[in-house]
């Protein structure tokens, strides 16, 4: 598949699957032989990747993403990618967390076969949306 068609998929993978919940899509722009790494571990397969969008929307129901800008060359993509979102429910220790709003800045290095994404690595920095929600960073880390 040429570039351009790999990126029509990343972003109906965005928008359908991501941003609208249509995990019935999964199988038609991800490949069964799906490996993604993200800051949750390591989603394999169909069933992998359906459980990596549910996690994430059970953590942020308002769960919203953009493609800011993709870039490819042969059978892969680079995309970075804004999310936003209201945690549902959570605690970082004693903090409450439920209820606050993060916006997360991540890119994304994606291969693709057969026209369905095949593998992909997402790096973001995880102390953002820490820092968001209001946990104090140690000065000594950079970001405080």
């Amino acid at each position: 598949m040429s570039v351009e068609e790999n990126k029509k998929t990343l972003y109906r993978v965005f928008e359908e699957v991501w941003n609208k919940g249509n995990l019935d899509l999964i199988p038609d722009l991800v490949s069964p032989d799906y490996v993604g790494t993200h800051a949750q571990g390591v989603a394999k397969g169909h069933d992998g990747y359906e459980q990596m969008v549910k996690s994430m929307i059970s953590f942020l129901p308002d769960l919203h993403y953009t493609v800011e800008n993709v870039v490819g060359e042969g059978d892969i993509l680079t995309a970075k990618v804004t999310y936003t979102g209201t945690i549902a429910n959570g605690k970082i220790g004693d903090l409450d967390i439920s209820g606050k709003k993060i916006k997360v800045t991540a890119v994304l290095i994606n291969r693709y076969e057969d026209g369905k994404c095949i593998e992909s690595e997402n790096y973001s920095n995880p102390l953002n949306p820490l820092k968001q929600v209001g946990v104090t960073i140690p000065p000594e880390w950079g970001m405080g």
